[in-house]
């Protein structure tokens, strides 16, 4: 099986965290030269895209890297737009090192959980944990 491939199946997954009537647009975007957008509309607005019945929590802070890998595992699926590990599976702690804190909305998937980061937007950080 190739890795595509399999990054196309993760990321089909990823969607159905999302609510059904943006579903077929995400999956669109997410494997396309549009993959911004997604990060774009989850930058501020999350909330109007993701599946709400699915958040386990919501904080005003991002996790604790021992929380999250507890929940996710030491391999996670890495959705982050400018990033060198976007779309790859990656260890949690190297992914974590490269992307905390650096601003920018990404995503997090492993043992069907999905993190998501938004955007910093000056004291406004919001993190979400959604499990299937």
């Amino acid at each position: 099986m190739s890795l595509t491939k399999v990054s196309n199946e993760t990321e089909a997954e990823i969607a159905q965290f999302f609510q059904k009537r943006v579903r077929e647009r995400i999956i669109y975007e997410l494997s396309s030269k549009k993959r911004a957008e997604v990060f774009n509309k989850l930058a501020h607005t999350a909330e109007d895209y993701i599946d709400c019945r699915l958040i386990v929590e919501k904080r005003p802070r991002p996790f604790e890297p021992t929380e999250l890998k507890k929940r996710l595992g030491k391999t996670v699926y890495v959705m982050a737009y400018n990033s060198g590990s976007d779309g790859d599976f990656a260890e949690l702690d190297a992914v974590l090192n490269e992307l905390w804190s650096c601003g920018t909305p990404y995503m997090l998937y492993g043992n069907g959980f999905l993190y998501l980061e938004t955007e910093y937007d000056f004291s406004v950080h919001t993190t979400y944990l959604l499990k299937r």
